[in-house]
């Protein structure tokens, strides 16, 4: 038989090798396949039994995937949860305990003592290093984890909804609420309120709120209600909040906690 001085077909070649390289996967299935794709023009049936094979490692490769995800791989999630002796922290440390537990150990949660809502809400954004609300012992924290965010951070959901509002690139969103809190104000007999306007008795008066964390923000918030601007207020921080109140170097103490908390 006289050579053929046609070019071999490309198609024709690049089945030859796929050939080559799938048989013994595809041996097993011949006789289905066979049926399946007989009526079919030869090339038509190699490229259905190709894309048939292709979609079946496919599902493999994600079946196992998603396996190693649930049982193999392990995540580390980074929470600040504010002062050591607050609700917050507490409640994240067991958090922290109840999902590594049920979860096997495949997730666990680093819990960070911050100064608050302010800065929990800025170490969320990634600004470590380049904000003054962060302190140092915060940022190393954060880094000693291996990451370079908090991924989780306890704060006071009106401090979260002004962030977002004056914010639209603010990440923070609500996931959970895990107790309500209260604003408490606690004042002297002489400064307790006799009108319709909480705040009337407080204008230049010396007012104990923690000048880290969402309180502050909180008091202002309820101020600029009332028609009052930051200036009108004193506002001190003090080591010992009750021996201040009972020396009468303060007048008034604001804080946002929990009924009950003694802090």
């Amino acid at each position: 038989m006289p050579k053929s001085n046609h070019p071999a077909n490309p198609r024709s070649s690049f089945f030859r090798v796929v050939d080559d390289r799938v048989s013994h996967f595809v041996k097993p299935l011949n006789p289905f396949l066979n049926k399946l794709v007989e009526p079919l023009d030869p090339l038509l049936a190699k490229l259905a039994i190709y894309t048939l094979l292709f979609s079946s490692i496919s599902l493999a490769a994600v079946t196992i995937w998603n396996l190693c995800d649930r049982y193999v791989i392990t995540h580390k999630l980074v929470l600040v949860a504010g002062k050591e002796n607050g609700e917050s922290y507490i409640l994240s440390q067991a958090l922290a305990k109840v999902v590594e537990k049920h979860s096997n150990g495949r997730i666990t949660i680093e819990v960070v003592k911050t100064d608050g809502t302010d800065e929990n809400l800025e170490a969320l954004e990634g600004r470590l290093g380049n904000s003054q609300k962060v302190s140092a012992q915060t940022n190393q924290a954060i880094q000693k984890a291996g990451a370079k965010h908090a991924d989780l951070a306890t704060a006071q959901a009106d401090v979260i909804a002004d962030t977002v509002a004056q914010s639209s690139a603010s990440s923070a969103r609500t996931v959970a609420a895990l107790y309500p809190d209260v604003f408490q104000l606690v004042v002297r007999d002489a400064l307790a309120p006799l009108t319709n306007q909480p705040f009337s008795s407080l204008k230049g008066k010396k007012i104990e709120v923690p000048n880290r964390g969402g309180q502050l923000t909180s008091f202002l918030s309820i101020a600029e209600h009332y028609g009052w601007k930051e200036k009108d207020f004193v506002f001190l921080t003090k080591d010992d909040t009750k021996k201040a109140f009972c020396n009468n170097e303060i007048d008034a103490v604001f804080r946002v906690r929990a009924l009950g908390n003694r802090v």
